[in-house]
């Protein structure tokens, strides 16, 4: 579900793999962003903060403007179904603005994005225990250094 709305834009996505692996990439999706965590609870799988990039200057961002910085939540829950998990990013301002006509879902593109993208590579590839290089899932021995994968 996606919900784009004045001056923010929320999204959760449904994920087949463990809460761990999904935390795990939500971190690194947050630290690639250069997001700035100001609450971060490994126990809950949550996450909350802003956006660095400032959002105007000059007399018209602070006259209309309500806070030059978005803010940020995500969270990884799990699902009713055994070994889903629900990812959520969120990001808005502290007060809704009614005059902003754009759409609001650039970061959240941009984290989706990332995520799906990590997923992928952990869903398709391994990493070699020996040599350690990215090697597709189905392969018995690594075409890299030639020893067994397991």
């Amino acid at each position: 579900m996606k919900i784009d709305g004045a001056g923010g834009c929320f999204e959760n996505r449904m994920y087949e793999v463990s809460r761990q692996v999904a935390w795990k990439f939500v971190k690194e999706c947050i630290a690639e962003m250069d997001l700035a965590v100001e609450t971060m609870d490994e126990k809950n799988c949550l996450a909350s903060g802003k956006l660095q990039k400032d959002e105007g200057k000059g007399i018209f961002a602070m006259l209309f403007q309500n806070n030059h910085h978005k803010l940020f939540q995500a969270a990884v829950q799990e699902a009713d179904d055994a070994g889903t998990v629900q990812v959520v990013f969120d990001v808005h301002k502290k007060v809704p603005t009614a005059y902003q006509w754009s759409k609001q879902d650039g970061e959240v593109k941009d984290f989706y994005e990332r995520f799906d993208k990590k997923l992928e590579e952990y869903l398709h590839f391994a990493v070699c225990p020996h040599c350690h290089a990215r090697v597709d899932r189905q392969v018995k021995f690594c075409p890299n250094c030639g020893k067994a994968m397991q």
